[in-house]
């Protein structure tokens, strides 16, 4: 998912929140005070609190955008068969997700428990997504693209396990790395890995395109210097 250039943006407000992302993204949200946020997005302080009481309530105005980029990554039709290429649609708009957002999940628990709106959010965006996951599943399974796990085992249950991964990717990434930044190719690995703990579970001809695919997208990622956004600080 896209964030608008800061050139494009109509308004203090919308400046204000554009330049946030950034700095929470860098730096994380603990880490920015809002006098820097209004710093960087050149305006005064007291304009920042005209349209924001403090930092929580410029996370919770991205909140939104969290919710589209999740649905676009389970947005497909029932009935036609999921090819490979959606399936590595769907994996790159997760990676995206993170990556736009990786404030977000690397910050979860200072977020959550500092702030009862968010808190609220994140059960309700776990749910949905559990649920999401769940009918992707069922979908590839009916396609006869997948295989139940086991005898025993439950789709709900890999479901649970793979928003598990997906959404602590960022922080576990974080708590290895000890304050050194994470790069869009650690987070492909991180998509990598979601894919790794189904793929024997789906039809080999099926499965092996998408994994060629990802691996390019995480050589692809590993090549590229990451990209900085304005507003974002050394």
């Amino acid at each position: 998912m896209k964030n608008p250039p800061l050139g494009r943006v109509s308004s203090n407000k919308d400046r204000i929140v554009e330049v946030a992302l950034d700095l929470f993204n860098a730096h994380g949200v603990s880490a920015i005070s809002t006098n820097e946020i209004a710093s960087a997005a050149g305006v005064s302080p007291g304009n920042l609190y005209y349209h924001f009481a403090n930092k929580h309530e410029i996370v919770r105005t991205l909140l939104p955008r969290i919710d589209a980029a999740i649905a676009v990554c389970f947005d497909y039709d029932e009935d036609p068969p999921l090819t490979t290429a959606r399936m590595v649609k769907d994996y790159v708009d997760g990676v995206a997700l993170l990556w736009d957002f990786r404030f977000f999940f690397g910050g979860l628990n200072d977020l959550v428990r500092n702030d009862a709106e968010i808190a609220r959010y994140y059960a309700a965006l776990a749910e949905t997504s559990h649920a999401s996951m769940v009918r992707f599943y069922v979908k590839l399974i009916r396609d006869g693209q997948m295989r139940l796990p086991g005898p025993r085992a439950r789709i709900d249950d890999l479901a649970r396990k793979t928003v598990l991964i997906w959404f602590n990717i960022v922080s576990n990434l974080q708590a290895q790395r000890s304050g050194a930044p994470i790069t869009r190719a650690d987070i492909v690995d991180g998509g990598l890995l979601c894919f790794l703990d189904v793929e024997p579970y789906l039809d080999a001809d099926f499965a092996r395109p998408v994994r060629r695919k990802l691996e390019a997208l995480r050589r692809e990622a590993e090549e590229a210097p990451t990209p900085r956004r304005a507003g974002a600080r050394a």
